[in-house]
Order: structure tokens, then C-alpha cells, then sequence
């Protein structure tokens, strides 16, 4: 059963993530989808919850509160 309600499209696109507090700092990430409210990606570090973010990817700067941080291998899916 598929709970969500708005439409998600697939982006997969490499993205640089970097937390607001330290924007010199690049975390290497890839965006994986994009809806109205949100988005997934996968990053090299962990993030905070409640975090802001800023995601670059070619064609998108996105700014994001992350709303949750899982471990997804050696990675992370937010």
C-alpha cells in the first residue's frame, strides 16, 4: 500500500551537500527524488535532524530542513 499522496519524480543526480552552519564544507550526496514537500538523497555523512542544509545539484539549489538521518549502507538516506 503506497501512503504517500503527492507525486515523486525520480532525479538521480550527484549533489554537493553542505550544512548551513558550515557552507565551506562539501559532503558528497545524490539526489534521488523530488516532490512538492520534499526530497530523498543519499550523503557520506550523517546529518542532525532539524539540520539545515543546502543541496547544488546541475540545475538545482535547494535549501532543506532534514527531516530524518538512516543508515544505508556507509552511507546515509535523508
Amino acid at each position: 500500500m503506497n501512503r504517500q499522496t503527492e507525486v515523486r519524480f525520480q532525479e538521480d543526480a550527484a549533489a554537493k551537500v553542505a550544512r548551513l552552519e558550515e557552507p565551506g564544507r562539501e559532503i558528497g550526496g545524490h539526489l534521488l527524488d523530488v516532490s512538492a514537500s520534499g526530497l530523498r538523497l543519499v550523503v557520506e555523512d550523517e546529518l542532525r535532524v532539524d539540520q539545515i542544509i543546502t543541496v547544488e545539484t546541475d540545475q538545482h539549489l535547494i535549501l532543506a530542513d532534514v527531516r530524518n538521518c538512516l543508515v544505508r549502507g556507509n552511507k546515509f538516506g535523508v
